[in-house]
C-alpha cells in the first residue's frame, strides 16, 4: 500500500470535499494479493511468474539486508 495509498486517500478526500463523488472508488480497486491468488488459481502465466518473482526478490532481499546494518530475522523471531 505505502506512500501511493496515501496520495489516493487524499486525493479522494479533497476532491470530496470539492463535491466529486468517490464513494463508489473502492469497488474498482484491487489489491496486490487478490491478482497473486487469483492468478494462481486461474493457472495462468503471470500468477506463476509473479510467485516465482516475490520468490527471487525475497531471497534478494535477504542477503542485502547486511549491507544496510540490518540483521536477518530468525525463525523463533516474532517481528522482524
Amino acid at each position: 500500500m505505502g506512500v501511493t495509498s496515501a496520495f489516493g486517500l487524499w486525493g479522494s478526500k479533497i476532491l470530496g470535499v470539492l463535491g466529486v463523488d468517490v464513494s463508489h472508488w473502492a469497488f474498482w480497486q484491487v489489491s496486490a494479493n487478490a491478482t497473486y491468488f487469483s492468478g494462481i488459481a486461474s493457472f495462468s502465466l503471470h500468477g506463476w511468474v509473479w510467485a516465482v518473482m516475490a520468490m527471487v526478490g525475497t531471497f534478494v532481499g535477504l542477503r542485502l539486508r547486511p549491507l544496510f546494518g540490518l540483521t536477518n530475522p530468525k525463525p523463533v523471531d516474532s517481528i522482524c
